[in-house]
């Protein structure tokens, strides 16, 4: 079922009901008939923005006119809300004009690549393609390029407003091919570049994403696919995770690499050199594929969730001068450590274990400071539960029946430095160890008779937390 229900009333008002909630909440949108009204934006300074946009992307101006009357048309009627959840990010209010807002070039982009179809990357040019329209954002047009749409700058505004507000209550953390998580666009707000360290301390980034291990991953998805790279068409019936819109700008898709929890393919288009590649990942819920595309060590803009565009995306590049040739090199290129971290803290497998430390007892996070090498990370303590399987675990484990308060740790596959365990000690406060499912799913085991501990897999993390943090 759609997300929304249009329908007209007797009055011509255009509503919108949310469907698959408790209560339907009802939007009017208002009387449409105002909806062509004429603005102040004159007949010539209409067409002299037209033609700089229409020599920008290669399009004629009847293209161009088409695909924004089919995208007035979509604003009004709201009948795709996962593109109005794409377009968003960029409809930009206008300072000191609450009815009016800003659609930027990426923006455009978008709107060009769905009613025209292709892929409309903006062409460089010697000079700013909206030079004197707007000189204080040279990416972006000025509100009154909205009439041209033939909606009205309130209209559209109240309505993409509207729209906001009721999508955000409906918002999963699974989304379709064009959708984003609410909780990666709170991220986006904060962030501004793919190494920021917060982005694997948010709630949601750590045992959120079950999957199914297997040794023949890549061996199953090559029996589905093929081997090879495959058109991103091949996988429009996936549903995924974090999926960005940068993947409505790319073509194909190739083998990176593989391990028993996830494939990675590198995503690019084969029909422009100016967009960064970026990479994906693909795991496997029992007889299932799913995609992900992680956020921390990746190529894509985190911002606005497109891809990076060379001449557009400047802020993220940097001049680099190599005997005595300028270079010009993405601040952040691709770091797969990162990327492979992000993934595996992500994942979680169900395995039901005969007693996990959340049925033994509540956790307090209290960690000690490590002073020696080791493969041990103190996380605090655990209070037992008076419970039969609590009594039979300790009975199992000859650990005294009437002990309470217990140290609680975590082994890791290998031993590090006693400032990488600190880090990585600093990085646990940031998890709900009493509700985690990854925590969950984890067997609980006896150290020493007087200390309990799981088993955590946590990909680079020990190793590069104590530098990830600082950078």
């Amino acid at each position: 079922m759609d997300l929304f229900d249009d329908e007209k009333d007797n009055n011509n008002n255009i509503h919108a009901e949310i469907s698959g909630m408790p209560e339907n909440e009802e939007i009017d949108f208002g009387d449409d008939s105002n909806i062509n009204a004429e603005s102040g934006f004159d007949s010539s300074e209409k067409d002299a923005v037209l033609n700089q946009i229409s020599q920008t992307f290669g399009v004629t101006q009847e293209q161009l006119d088409y695909a924004m009357k089919e995208f007035s048309n979509l604003l009004i009627t709201g009948t795709d809300p996962e593109f109005i959840k794409q377009i968003k990010p960029h409809m930009h209010p206008v300072e000191d004009d609450e009815s009016g807002f800003q659609l930027d070039i990426m923006g455009l982009k978008i709107i060009l690549d769905k009613f025209l179809e292709g892929n409309h990357v903006p062409k460089q040019q010697s000079t700013n393609p909206f030079a004197g329209i707007d000189p204080t954002n040279p990416q972006s047009m000025i509100s009154e390029f909205m009439s041209t749409l033939g909606v009205s700058q309130q209209d559209a505004n109240d309505l993409i407003k509207r729209i906001e507000k009721i999508t955000k209550k409906n918002t999963k953390n699974i989304v379709s091919n064009s959708e984003i998580g609410e909780k990666e666009e709170e991220i986006d707000n904060l962030l501004s570049d793919s190494y920021e360290y917060e982005i694997i301390t948010q709630e949601d980034s750590f045992g959120f994403i079950k999957h199914t291990a297997s040794e023949d991953i890549y061996e199953n998805f090559k029996d589905v696919y093929g081997e090879g790279s495959y058109d991103l068409s091949m996988f429009a019936t996936l549903q995924g995770y974090n999926l960005a819109p940068a993947l409505q700008s790319i073509d194909k898709l190739e083998y990176l690499e593989h391990n028993d929890n996830y494939i990675l393919l590198r995503a690019y288009s084969d029909s422009n050199n100016e967009i960064e590649d970026f990479v994906v990942a693909i795991i496997q819920m029992d007889d299932e594929f799913q995609m992900m595309v992680p956020m921390y060590g990746n190529t894509y803009n985190i911002e606005s969730g497109n891809v990076i565009v060379k001449g557009i995306d400047d802020t993220l590049y940097l001049e680099e001068e190599k005997n005595d040739v300028v270079e010009v090199n993405l601040k952040n290129p691709l770091d797969l450590e990162r990327l492979k971290t992000s993934i595996d803290i992500a994942l979680y497998e169900e395995k039901r274990p005969l007693l996990s430390v959340q049925e033994f007892g509540k956790i307090f996070v209290a960690p000690a400071p490590s002073t020696f090498t080791s493969n041990f990370v103190k996380v605090g303590r655990i209070k037992a539960y008076d419970s039969k399987e609590v009594e039979m675990f300790k009975m199992h484990c000859d650990i005294d029946e009437d002990q309470e308060i217990f140290d609680f740790y975590i082994k890791l596959d290998d031993e590090y430095s006693a400032r990488m365990l600190r880090a990585v000690q600093e990085y646990f406060k940031y998890i709900d160890f009493n509700t985690n499912e990854k925590i969950k799913n984890c067997e609980l085991y006896s150290r020493n008779y007087e200390a309990l501990y799981i088993e955590l897999d946590l990909g680079s993390l020990p190793e590069f937390a104590h530098l990830w943090r600082e950078r």
